[in-house]
């Protein structure tokens, strides 16, 4: 099993810091984890009556790509497009399949890589 190191983690880190000033999104505090996820590379959980954002990093790496500087600016630039778009994603959640909802964030969100960052990982 492959792991996410500290170096990995800070770099990680400071690239969600780095897209969050692009995004201007400064409506919540963002922290950050480094430890282990049963569900994916890298997920948010935000406390809207904290006015914060926990972004944490998958401490065992579960892609099937290699681990890279370039797949974790992609993995903070994806988790900060989807924090940037929450405030849709919760209004729509009231009314909407919320499958079908994360099925459609994550296409407008992988449309966002590819257009910011290229389409070649």
């Amino acid at each position: 099993m492959v792991r996410t190191t500290k170096n990995d983690f800070e770099y990680f880190k400071k690239r969600c810091l780095y897209w969050a000033k692009e995004f201007g999104l400064v409506r919540f505090q963002l922290n950050f984890l480094h430890e282990k996820l049963d569900c994916c590379a890298a997920k948010y959980h935000i406390s809207e009556e904290a006015s914060a954002c926990v972004i944490t990093l998958n401490s065992e790496w579960v892609d099937l790509v290699a681990k890279s500087k370039k797949v974790l600016n992609r993995l903070a630039f994806h988790e900060i497009c989807e924090i940037s778009i929450y405030g849709l994603r919760k209004w729509a959640g009231i009314t909407v399949n919320m499958d079908l909802l994360d099925k459609e964030t994550h296409k407008i969100v992988s449309m966002l890589e590819n257009l910011v960052l290229g389409a070649d990982v």
